[in-house]
């Protein structure tokens, strides 16, 4: 059982890092869960990769978001929280009709192959001075085009299609369209969200979080004190960060189920046993 394996690696820590242990447990777990798949799996098809590409992301930007939890980061754990959200529900609207798994996964490279071209063009015009290389740059432009104009040429005039519906709506020939709104899919990350049952933690995150996301509260890191000087906030909290710890180990459990009941259904048992063991500690 996974649990078993780590409960090997958590045997010491102080009774104040309870809450901060749990989010690493959990980033510990799902690094378990690919080793998992991998090994259990011979040959993996497109498909599996993309999936496994997405999880990885989720897992490291959880990493991310650990690191800062760890050092009491409040701000920078919020702009990374919105990241993970994201992260989040694409993969979870990726996984969350098993039907659809490879249509989807084909969508989602073909956004990303866009956008990857989109970049690299953009970089290649901006970077006069060769700091970078433009034959790999080049090579990336290359290969997605290989792809788009060929196994994935459907799903690219797919794409197009949505391209040219967005750019007569916004007056905007450089707009791309999201992976998830082609076939009537969600129009925008709040529809996302909708569709795979986050839409409180949209509303948290951006609504509730917005302004420190942006920077906004910028002037609430200084005050004026009575002889006119100033006063700086500590940089780091002095409160364990309960609401980003929370919303990590919900995301991971999110995601991690969604990646085990299409790749590894007989850990499910042992993965629901875990998280139970996870949320006490938020009761």
């Amino acid at each position: 059982m996974l649990r078993e394996e780590l409960d090997r690696l958590y045997t010491d820590y102080e009774e104040e890092d309870l809450k901060k242990i749990q989010l690493s447990k959990c980033i510990s777990y799902g690094d378990l869960v690919m080793k998992g798949i991998i090994r259990d799996n011979d040959k993996f098809a497109n498909t599996e990769v993309i999936v496994l590409s997405l999880y990885r992301n989720v897992l490291e930007l959880l990493d991310g978001l650990y690191l800062l939890v760890d050092h009491n980061s409040k701000s920078s754990s919020i702009v990374v929280l919105r990241s993970l959200f994201e992260a989040s529900a694409n993969f979870s609207y990726l996984l969350i009709d098993h039907a659809k798994i490879e249509e989807r996964a084909n969508f989602y490279y073909v956004g990303f192959a866009m956008e990857e071209i989109k970049a690299c063009k953009k970089t290649l015009s901006l970077d006069r001075k060769g700091i970078l290389s433009a034959e790999k740059l080049q090579k990336k432009i290359d290969d997605h085009n290989k792809n788009l104009n060929g196994y994935q040429q459907k799903n690219y005039n797919e794409w197009k299609r949505q391209k040219n519906k967005l750019v007569k709506i916004r007056n905007n020939s450089d707009v791309h369209s999201n992976w998830y709104s082609v076939f009537n899919g969600p129009r925008s990350l709040k529809q996302l969200s909708e569709r795979v049952n986050l839409k409180d933690v949209y509303d948290l995150i951006y609504s509730n979080f917005s302004l420190e996301a942006h920077g906004f509260v910028s002037l609430d890191g200084i005050r004026l004190i009575e002889d006119g000087g100033v006063q700086f906030q500590p940089l780091r909290s002095i409160d364990t960060l309960q609401m980003p710890i929370y919303l990590g180990t919900r995301l991971f459990s999110m995601c991690t189920a969604y990646l085990l009941k299409t790749y590894l259904k007989d850990q499910l048992e042992d993965f629901n046993i875990f998280f139970d063991e996870i949320t006490k500690y938020f009761d």
